[in-house]
């Protein structure tokens, strides 16, 4: 048996409260900020709920070390979250306030889907085997694009032939009048609800008489 060693343990002291909590709605997650505090050298966690009334859930991990967190589950509608800073004895802070959001659209880790596109006539879409030319440079374009069926969406961005960048908008509906007879093509995505991310481009190719 060893020798006795004496030692005195000091009482935790309490942590301070954290400060800045903000709540940001991505597409793929809530993104949840806030102040770094000098005595969270052993990390933080997050606290959510979704009714007035409902218990507390600790959604992240048992510490989390950075300040931000992304609840990359967080459901449709109403959710309240709270953020406390841990001591070296893994002992809680108190919440410096609740942070409260409402989502319109489910947490998806996918971008939009592409969306399809209809030409009115006269004009009509090239095939591999099939290009005639339609309309002419007075007769105006119209491109209608149904909303993408994965969720809700925020619009669109698209570009003809010529056009030095994307354009956007929230209309299903884009009228466009062609410079002058030729091949011309079409490219279109979809923008998310949330965060601006874009998802995979639709184009087509028609003539113009």
């Amino acid at each position: 048996m060893s020798d006795t060693v004496t030692a005195t343990r000091p009482a935790p002291g309490e942590s301070p409260t954290p400060t800045g909590l903000t709540g940001t709605l991505r597409d793929s997650a809530t993104a949840l900020t806030w102040n770094f505090s000098t005595d969270a050298h052993y990390g933080y966690r997050v606290y959510r709920r979704t009714g007035t009334n409902d218990a507390w859930t600790r959604i992240s991990a048992d510490k989390v070390t950075a300040t931000l967190y992304d609840d990359t589950t967080a459901p449709v509608g109403r959710a309240s979250y709270y953020v406390v800073v841990l001591d070296q004895y893994g002992n809680e802070s108190a919440p410096e306030g609740v942070v409260t959001v409402t989502r319109e659209t489910p947490v998806t880790s996918t971008a939009p889907l592409p969306p399809t596109i209809t030409l009115a006539a006269p004009y009509t879409e090239c095939t591999a085997n099939d290009c005639v030319a339609h309309g002419g440079s007075s007769t105006p374009l119209t491109v209608t694009l149904p909303p993408a069926s994965d969720r809700l969406i925020w619009g669109y961005e698209y570009k003809f032939t010529g056009d030095a960048g994307y354009t956007r908008t929230t209309d299903s509906t884009v009228m466009w009048t062609p410079p002058a007879s030729g091949s011309y093509t079409f490219t279109v995505r979809t923008v998310d609800y949330y965060g601006g991310r874009r998802g995979a481009a639709t184009t087509i190719q028609f003539k113009v008489g």
